[in-house]
């Protein structure tokens, strides 16, 4: 959502957007705790894959959950545009 207030381009989540980030963050840190049940069951040949995926890529995912969350605010400001002409 974009707004402008005293010359300033305001955007703002919409809830749209705030249901699609937060299945995306949840859906990928069930898939990796989903890879490690399956790999401590060792009834596959690709369970050492299983488990060495989901160790390798939860933190990755937690990372990116924690530094998204402040994103879920409701009617947070996301970003602040001046207009004018870009400087090098």
């Amino acid at each position: 959502m974009i707004q402008e207030k005293n010359g300033l381009l305001v955007i703002k989540g919409t809830k749209f957007y705030y249901v699609l980030m937060f299945l995306a963050t949840v859906g990928f840190l069930i898939g990796c705790v989903f890879l490690i049940i399956n790999g401590l069951k060792f009834n596959s040949k690709y369970s050492l894959f299983y488990l060495g995926g989901g160790i390798l890529f939860t933190p990755f995912y937690l990372y990116l959950t924690l530094w998204s969350l402040h994103g879920f605010i409701p009617g947070k400001v996301l970003f602040k545009i001046i207009p004018g002409e870009a400087t090098e």
